[in-house]
């Protein structure tokens, strides 16, 4: 299926002249069963959201399930799940975002929070509506499976500011 990211901005956003598209775009790849990236989003969460909130930069969150064969398929439920909370809400998204980072199963463990876990975060983070049914159907499976393949990511964080890796 065709790809999609979660982008989160302000009404600050310096935009390119004469287009409502943004100057500056950083795409970040993650997987929320990866070590390293919830250790990149400990150190540098707070920044981005600063470099949000100030307008530098549109963030698109792109979220890959290269780990899934660890924890009963977690990396790919927990990334189905945020782009379901993401269809929700953009604010929302950021604090799920932060809350699976948070509570990552350690890698390999066997376990990892169930569907019915996921729901309930994404209720703390501040959404219902469609989100419970979005999860169970595994509406961004397939996405979310070729994602990483299809972008040409082969670990995770990646980092890309305007398409180039830093």
């Amino acid at each position: 299926s065709e790809a999609q990211s979660v982008r989160i901005t302000s009404s600050a956003l310096i935009k390119k002249d004469g287009t409502d598209d943004p100057k500056a775009v950083l795409a970040i790849y993650e997987d929320f069963q990866c070590p390293h990236c919830r250790d990149f989003e400990k150190t540098f969460g707070s920044a981005l959201n600063k470099i949000v909130e100030s307008g530098a930069a549109a963030i698109d969150y792109n979220l890959v399930s290269i780990l899934n064969a660890t924890n009963k398929g977690y990396s790919m439920r927990a990334a189905n799940a945020a782009y379901c909370v993401g269809d929700e809400n953009k604010d929302a998204f950021v604090r799920f975002h932060s809350a699976l980072f948070a509570s990552q199963p350690v890698e390999g463990s066997g376990s990892g929070p169930d569907n019915a876990s996921l729901i309930e975060t994404a209720r703390q983070a501040g959404v219902t509506g469609g989100v419970p049914e979005c999860i169970n159907s595994g509406k961004y499976d397939d996405m979310v499976k070729g994602l990483a393949a299809a972008s040409k990511i082969t670990a995770t964080p990646t980092i890309r500011l305007n398409g180039q890796d830093i």
